[in-house]
């Protein structure tokens, strides 16, 4: 490797947390690795003490330290796209700025078995999860179905059951994410969040699951994914973006009857959400109609919840029409 050459970038958005920053850029740049490389901090209309916090840090050689500034508000995702697309690594892995690192030697890990596997797009593992104050609380519904359900290689179908994904514990080959980011950008996928970039990327890439703990993802009311509404709304949207690639890509067009199963939940679920509009769910009987297995096999679910239903089964009351 050439001295100068930046072998990984982390990108780094922040937004109203500088109570807990300065632990988060601490826990990146007291990582043990052999390569250069540099972390990019992209703060969407930082405060003077956000400000204050990354000035300490700019005098490290490894990593680089840059900072993003912004006067005005850009949002999350756009400051989010801003901040890859200034990453200048081979690899990109992400770190927000209320959450951080606790395996020293997590990049080192992570770009070692890229490096030795360039079939693989990218490598992820597991969370501790912590409170405002940066205690260890219990693990979550969430976090325990994540655990239950989870692959060493999750592929497409997996992902779309569960997101097995945990954004601050990944890292991706930077020609994936960015030619996503530019996707998203060109089309104005205004839904997108993490989830719909990992769902993207195993479409055409494998994924490796490390069941090792890296990370504290920290649990607090102020975070915009918490917000009400805000992954009900995009799931769907994501869901709806996928199961179109899955559509017209031939390779999935004689896939095994579980994936046709996972599909039709999908299909279910889409064509309940409200969140849909009527000529995508059109777009998806089109769809239902041209794929005989798929038909089949949606069919038989929708039936098969019938049936629960009349025989007292656990959907029978619910204000929530998705399912699991």
């Amino acid at each position: 490797m050439e001295e100068n050459t930046t072998l990984l970038s982390v990108c780094m958005i922040t937004f109203n947390h500088e109570n807990y920053l300065k632990t988060a850029i601490n826990s990146i740049v007291t990582q043990n690795v052999d390569f250069n490389f540099e972390l990019i901090i992209g703060a969407d209309n930082p405060s003077e003490k956000v400000l204050s916090i990354c000035n300490e840090f700019f005098h490290l050689e490894n990593p680089n330290v840059i900072l993003l500034d912004s006067k005005e508000q850009h949002g999350m995702i756009n400051n989010f796209f801003r901040t890859i697309n200034a990453c200048s690594g081979k690899y990109i892995t992400i770190c927000e700025g209320d959450d951080y690192w606790t395996d020293p030697y997590k990049l080192q890990k992570q770009v070692d078995f890229l490096e030795m596997n360039p079939e693989y797009g990218m490598i992820a593992s597991d969370i501790n999860l912590i409170n405002e104050k940066g205690d260890a609380i219990p693990d979550n519904a969430m976090v325990l179905l994540q655990r239950e359900k989870r692959k060493p290689e999750p592929n497409v179908f997996d992902l779309l059951q569960i997101n097995t994904i945990n954004t601050l514990t990944t890292c991706i080959r930077a020609e994936l994410i960015k030619e996503l980011t530019r996707t998203a950008q060109e089309n104005g996928l205004w839904f997108v969040y993490d989830y719909w970039f990992w769902l993207n990327s195993s479409l055409d890439n494998r994924i490796k699951l490390l069941y090792d703990k890296t990370a504290s993802y920290r649990v607090h009311n102020e975070g915009i994914s918490r917000k009400k509404g805000f992954l009900d709304t995009r799931k769907h949207l994501i869901h709806f973006d996928i199961v179109k690639k899955i559509y017209h890509d031939p390779k999935f067009s004689n896939i095994n009857k579980n994936n046709w199963q996972i599909l039709a939940k999908i299909y279910y679920n889409l064509f309940s959400s409200p969140h849909l509009k009527i000529n995508n769910k059109l777009t998806l009987m089109g769809y239902l109609m041209a794929r005989p297995s798929l038909f089949v096999s949606f069919f038989s679910f929708f039936f098969g919840l019938i049936i629960g239903k009349l025989k007292g089964g656990k959907n029978k009351k619910t204000n929530n029409p998705e399912v699991e």
